[in-house]
């Protein structure tokens, strides 16, 4: 289960406190999180992505956007039944001439002053006086075909989060494990372990200590031990090879994901930091 998401912390002290878990999860392998570039767009970019794979926290809510945006498209194409009909008639086109006449003037006279810190406005205006009604219909095809992409896309989450007999799994719990889970694999070529104290049944290893700091900075309520055992699994061996990644960047002319070199054949030899966990 999941809380609200709203979080006390701002953009830069999340992205700290995210860097700082992530830190000491690498550290037993001499690696830190991967800082990256501030830009204008993203002055405190967080070491992985926070957003959530749902947009709705509950049924109810994912229901009632489908149900406005079914509803919505039905009265468009009423509407535009109603000022375009279908038919040849002489009755037919009279009526759009008629209505085209009448909206065309109503617009210009009603037209509102351009103000220019009002972009709007400037719009307002040029469907007014380039002809309204038809300029009108023009915007209205392209809000219900906005609202037929935006219906293909709830249609799809029905199928993906909300169309389950049984009970759904935490999504987003699942897809923050993940993401952290590469982190790990990319940062170590290694896939990440799972372990729990035998005294207090606590998490036992970097990534699953990390993992639970993240869940609780997050508000996420669900337990690590499940969340991480489907993200361990879902990882490939492209996530724990950066140089095939970068065989392949180059061959697509993509930049390089290329980082500090990851342990030496001597290190490796001295075991893994965490092979005394419990699995």
């Amino acid at each position: 289960m999941q809380q609200d998401d709203e979080s006390p912390l701002s953009s830069e002290e999340l992205s700290e406190q995210l860097h700082r878990i992530i830190d000491e999860m690498l550290a037993p392998w001499g690696k830190s999180s991967p800082r990256g570039q501030p830009n204008i767009l993203d002055p405190n970019p967080m070491p992985f992505s926070i957003n959530k794979p749902n947009e709705h926290d509950t049924k109810a809510e994912f229901q009632r956007e489908l149900d406005a945006v079914r509803k919505s498209i039905a009265k468009m194409e009423e509407i535009f039944e109603l000022l375009l009909p279908r038919g040849d008639s002489e009755d037919d086109t009279n009526l759009r001439l008629r209505l085209q006449d009448s909206i065309d003037r109503q617009l210009r006279n009603a037209a509102p002053p351009v103000r220019l810190d009002e972009a709007y406005t400037v719009v307002r205006k040029m469907v007014a006086e380039s002809g309204g009604f038809y300029g009108s219909i023009w915007i209205l095809l392209d809000f219900s075909n906005a609202l037929k992409l935006r219906l293909s896309q709830l249609e799809e989450q029905r199928k993906l989060f909300w169309n389950l007999r049984h009970r759904a799994p935490d999504h987003y719990a699942r897809t923050i494990a993940l993401r952290l889970a590469k982190v790990f694999a990319s940062q170590t070529e290694q896939r990440p372990t799972l372990g729990t104290s035998g005294e207090t049944g606590d998490p036992s290893t970097s990534y699953t200590k990390a993992l639970k700091e993240v869940f609780q900075l997050l508000n996420i309520e669900t337990g690590v031990r499940s969340p991480a055992d489907w993200a361990v699994n879902e990882l490939t061996e492209m996530d724990m090879n950066p140089h095939q990644r970068d065989i392949i960047s180059a061959l697509m002319g993509l930049p390089s994901t290329s980082r500090t070199p990851g342990p030496s054949l001597l290190d490796m030899m001295d075991g893994n930091p965490e092979e005394s966990a419990k699995e």
